[in-house]
């Protein structure tokens, strides 16, 4: 059902969305791997390519409109069409919430909200 289609997962250099990654290619699916260090996928895409499955790295600021563009133009343009999109880069920064600052909180949405959104 899966086999052939092509998948685009951010922040998947490590943790869930590696996984998400390998899993994909584990059921036929070739994943363009995405984070903000280029260098932090290596390990997530050799795992890709030791299934017999097609990964292309790509960076990306999920908080950067232009770079967002970029990003998808180069995973298509290597990979082909984008079937699916995974949605994973978040993040969080652990402290009470009485502690996080304007900036903080502006980051985390900025990351978890209008990352995902575009």
């Amino acid at each position: 059902m899966l086999e052939g289609k092509t998948a685009l997962v951010t922040g998947s250099s490590r943790g869930i969305g590696a996984g998400i990654a390998v899993k994909l290619a584990e059921v036929g699916v070739d994943v363009a791997i995405t984070a903000r260090q280029l260098e932090s996928l290596e390990e997530t895409a050799s795992r890709i390519k030791a299934l017999g499955r097609r990964s292309f790295s790509a960076k990306l600021e999920v908080t950067d409109l232009s770079n967002i563009r970029e990003a998808v133009a180069s995973v298509e343009q290597n990979l082909g069409p984008i079937d699916i999109l995974v949605n994973n880069a978040g993040i969080n920064i652990p402290r009470p919430a009485t502690e996080v600052t304007e900036d903080q909180w502006d980051q985390i949405l900025d990351v978890n909200l209008k990352g995902a959104f575009f």
